[in-house]
């Protein structure tokens, strides 16, 4: 029973370094060399862009691995397993995402989202309201379906 939580454990872990690697790595090539920003906001503007796609991956694999299972595709039963620890990371991946989001959120970075005076364009305030509902729904599926 041990050596299969390792293995289970080893696999999730894995997995979840992939990802994040291959998130970073998009960010970089995404932002820095074709986008033009520059690379002193690689430690935390960067990082932010990919943590924040790192949990939607994570996420998307959680979610996806049971129907494809009972769609009768063949799915290792590694996948099955990992499903929990993907959804916790992928959720906590998205919780750091806020985090630095909010710190920052000001005009210097996001500055489409507010108007000359320096306060929050009206459908930046919605984008938020909408941000918050999904983050709100995800949790309660996460809830109900795992």
């Amino acid at each position: 029973m041990k050596k299969e939580t390792e293995a289970r454990t080893g696999f999730s872990l894995w997995l979840i370094v992939i990802v994040l690697l291959f998130s970073l790595l998009y960010s970089v090539i995404r932002y820095h060399i074709a986008g033009g920003v520059p690379w002193e906001e690689l430690p935390f503007f960067i990082m932010n862009k990919a943590i924040s796609l790192n949990g939607i991956i994570l996420l998307i694999l959680t979610f996806t691995i049971g129907p494809l299972k009972n769609m009768d595709v063949k799915v290792g039963n590694k996948w099955m397993k990992a499903r929990k620890a993907l959804g916790m990371a992928g959720f906590i991946s998205i919780f750091i995402h806020m985090i630095m989001s909010l710190m920052l959120f000001s005009p210097a970075y996001y500055a489409k989202f507010f108007d000359g005076a320096g306060r929050m364009a009206p459908e930046c305030a919605t984008e938020h309201v909408n941000g918050s509902s999904c983050i709100c729904s995800a949790v309660v599926l996460q809830h109900k379906f795992l």
